[in-house]
């Protein structure tokens, strides 16, 4: 009985070990390969062999440089928040200075009462 007990916990310990180092390889879950290999054994080996690998997430996540949908400007003619995407204030109806990145829309107050100015003086 103690013979049979042994030979199971190595084979729980051999083949879970194996389905670990074969996850942690593959970027997967070592403690749910573990038990998923010692308990299924040879199955478990051929699940993580056959089971792909995540796919990585791209270079650039999280570091967009697209304003979010909320992001806005505010009109140099009657302060009203206007929405980056909008040419024309929906307010006074007055054209808004094209912003053509991201750094320039948190810039925009400096760079909007220079427009305002330009376009007063003309």
């Amino acid at each position: 009985m103690n013979q049979i007990l042994i030979l199971g916990l190595l084979w729980f310990a051999l083949f879970g070990g194996i389905c670990a180092v074969l996850a942690q390889n593959k970027k997967l879950s070592v403690p749910l390969w573990f038990l998923i290999g010692g308990v299924l054994g040879i199955i478990g080996l051929v699940l993580v062999l056959v089971v792909p690998a995540p796919a990585a997430a791209p270079a650039s996540a999280g570091t967009t440089t697209r304003p979010k949908a909320d992001a806005t400007q505010i009109c140099a003619h009657c302060q009203t928040r206007v929405g980056l995407g909008w040419r024309h204030c929906p307010n006074c109806k007055q054209p808004l200075p094209e912003l053509k990145s991201w750094d320039q829309a948190v810039n925009a107050p400096d760079e909007v009462e220079k427009w305002a100015q330009q376009n007063a003086q003309s």
